[in-house]
């Protein structure tokens, strides 16, 4: 890889700017056999899971039953898609998708629980957040959440740096994301979560899937 390489687009990384390519591998969770492989020019990995289901039932003429996947791969909107189809997927969750946003004073993290009866969000601090309106980010909708006494709040600087308040957003599928976390830490989850690991986590950038079983044997 080099700085002439045309497709290899130019990413951020602990070594500094460089071009790159993003490999992807899925493996079948019963041989231990590469199912596929695609190389992407993203830099993330949160568009790639869906992509990577969709080609093995291509290749393959089985959708998988299963797909696990780090928290790289966290990606909702994917995620429900999948399952909607019949796949179920256990994907490890990112911290900033649990609401955290950075620590306090005593290291103790920023977090905002939300309250449906009051259809607020109410801050560690214990500070209120409102309802302010609907916005459309990109293609989701969301409601806008603002805090109210953000003024004198002696975390304020670590919290936002917003001149006014801080906000939240809350997108449609938020409901559906809180349920799917609450899964993902139930002991279940966090077993397949240990399994991923156990398994695979020599490869790198990975996506685990078990095919179904029942009308194709070589699976």
């Amino acid at each position: 890889m080099n700085f002439t390489d045309v497709d290899a687009p130019l990413s951020h990384s602990r070594d500094g700017c460089m071009p790159i390519h993003n490999i992807q591998s899925a493996v079948c969770d019963k041989y231990k056999m590469i199912l596929c492989s695609q190389t992407t020019a993203k830099a993330n990995d949160r568009s790639n899971l869906k992509p990577m289901v969709e080609q093995i039932e291509a290749e393959y003429g089985v959708r998988p039953e299963i797909a696990r996947a780090d928290s790289d791969y966290f990606n909702i909107p994917d995620i429900q898609q999948l399952e909607a189809l019949g796949t179920i997927c256990y994907c490890n969750i990112p911290k900033n998708a649990e609401g955290r946003t950075g620590t306090d004073e005593h290291g103790q993290p920023i977090l905002f629980t939300y309250d449906v009866q009051l259809d607020q969000y109410t801050c560690s601090q214990g500070k209120p957040l409102v309802r302010k309106g609907y916005e459309t980010k990109g293609q989701r909708k969301a409601v806008r959440y603002q805090g109210t006494q953000c003024q004198d709040c002696p975390i304020r600087e670590k919290c936002t740096r917003s001149t006014r308040a801080r906000t939240i957003y809350r997108y449609d599928d938020e409901q559906w994301k809180e349920q799917y976390i609450r899964r993902m830490k139930s002991p279940n989850g966090r077993r397949q979560s240990a399994l991923r690991r156990a398994k695979f986590q020599a490869l790198g950038q990975y996506c685990i899937l078990r095919a179904h079983s029942a009308d194709d044997p070589k699976f």
